[in-house]
């Protein structure tokens, strides 16, 4: 199977997406991304009848059809599967245009998958790109790591490199990075960027030096979910979404509508008023919290960071929450 990495920042339009229509024609670029084409990729592309890019008025008259063109070239060749990472940022209308094509294509035998991954916000995103049918596929609901599994994901790939990590540095390591797949991942690259070389066990100094690293990026993401909130224009609702987290791990829906009216001034009911949507939705956009498939409650999206916007935020008065601040 050939498979084909593409991230919403690259293919904002449907023009973008036209431009890199060259990675869907050809065998040759499998399990790669766009940045991994080579010079002799693209001539044994060309080599193929391949064409150049078209111009815009071309490719404006071939809007509706160019992707699906695209991947009925590839009839006869190995399935592919096109991974779509951050789809929750996806352009909507990119969004249709994939989900239409994946379903035409498919009806046709085109052995052809499409695999979007993102935030518990995904569905929101989806929901706009105006294609009812995309609920019916496969979602997978991927949350906080247990322990064993945070555990894994750190022993696997060291283990793999040659590379070992004593208990007691493991236990404490999974244990700061509260499940958090991204946590897990950072850590892993700073305790194997803490090594000298030569050196193949990871111990506490090791775990102290990278303790250092991760903390700094950590602080840097979260100041960036921050700036986003008052960007956004949330920073209070997200306060008080904080402060109805603390010390519990969901809240109901009506347990979190209730209160964002508050935090608003609107008044509370069984059906939620339009202010009260609008925010949820823009604080679910933000990985504030997430309702995760198959539940009907609210979790905390990103661990400590509730904690961290109380803790920072109470340092900014709300006259200074606003953009340019």
């Amino acid at each position: 199977m050939a498979t084909l990495w593409l991230t919403p920042a690259r293919i904002k339009t449907e023009d973008s997406l036209y431009r890199r229509r060259r990675l869907i024609y050809a065998d040759e670029v499998e399990a790669t991304s766009e940045r991994q084409v080579t010079k002799e990729a693209r001539a044994r592309m060309s080599a193929l009848g391949v064409r150049g890019a078209e111009s815009r008025t071309e490719r404006s008259e071939a809007a509706p059809e160019f992707l699906t063109e695209a991947l009925l070239r590839r009839r006869g060749k190995r399935p592919l599967l096109a991974v779509v990472d951050e789809a929750h940022t996806l352009n909507p209308k990119v969004g249709q245009l994939l989900l239409n094509t994946s379903q035409e294509v498919r009806g046709e035998g085109l052995p052809f998958q499409l695999a979007l991954a993102g935030t518990p916000g995904v569905a929101t995103t989806l929901g706009e790109a105006d294609s009812s049918f995309w609920d019916r596929g496969t979602i997978l609901g991927i949350g906080l790591l247990d322990r064993e599994a945070s555990a894994e994901a750190l022993t696997v790939p060291l283990d793999q490199a040659g590379l070992m990590i004593d208990p007691g540095a493991l236990e404490r390591v999974v244990a700061d990075s509260q499940g958090y797949p991204f946590f897990v991942q950072l850590w892993g690259a700073k305790l194997v960027g803490a090594l000298e070389e030569g050196e193949t066990r990871i111990g506490s100094r090791h775990e102290a030096l990278a303790g250092e690293a991760v903390a700094a990026v950590r602080t840097t993401y979260y100041e960036q979910r921050l700036d986003e909130l008052k960007k956004e224009r949330l920073i209070e609702p997200g306060r008080a979404a904080a402060r109805a987290f603390a010390g519990r791990d969901v809240l109901s829906g009506e347990e979190l509508a209730r209160t964002l009216a508050e935090a608003l001034g609107v008044p509370d009911a069984p059906n939620p008023a339009p202010e009260v949507l609008e925010v949820r939705a823009g604080l679910e956009r933000l990985g504030f919290f997430w309702k995760p498939p198959g539940r009907t409650e609210y979790v905390a999206g990103v661990p400590s960071l509730t904690r961290y916007v109380l803790e920072r935020s109470a340092e900014t008065s709300p006259e200074a929450d606003g953009p340019g601040t």
